[in-house]
C-alpha cells in the first residue's frame, strides 16, 4: 500500500532538515518518503542548499515543488524574523 493510499499528504522539509540529513544519512528521508508519506521540498529552499541538485533530490524520493502564486503572496505578507523560504514551508 502506498502512503497516498493511506490518506497521507506528505511532509514539507526546510533547508535545515535537508542539510542535517545530508550530513548524517539522507537515505532516512528516502525511506520515509517511500514508506510513510511523500517528502516535498520547495524549489526556493532547494536553491539555498548547494550540496544537492533537483535531479539528486528526485532520485532520493524527495519531490521538488514550485510554490503557487498564492503561497508566495502569503509568505511575502507574513514578514517577520523567519526567512522567506521558511515562510514558504508554512512557518
Amino acid at each position: 500500500m502506498k502512503p497516498s493510499d493511506r490518506g497521507y499528504v506528505g511532509f514539507i522539509i526546510d533547508a535545515s532538515v535537508l542539510i542535517d540529513y545530508m550530513k548524517s544519512d539522507i537515505t532516512v528521508l528516502t525511506h520515509v518518503s517511500r514508506s510513510v508519506a511523500p517528502i516535498h521540498l520547495n524549489s526556493h529552499v532547494l536553491a539555498e542548499v548547494e550540496q544537492i541538485s533537483e535531479n539528486s533530490a528526485n532520485s532520493k524520493a524527495i519531490h521538488v515543488v514550485e510554490p503557487s502564486l498564492e503561497q508566495v503572496r502569503l509568505a511575502v505578507e507574513r514578514a517577520g524574523r523567519v526567512s522567506f523560504q521558511d515562510r514558504l514551508c508554512g512557518w
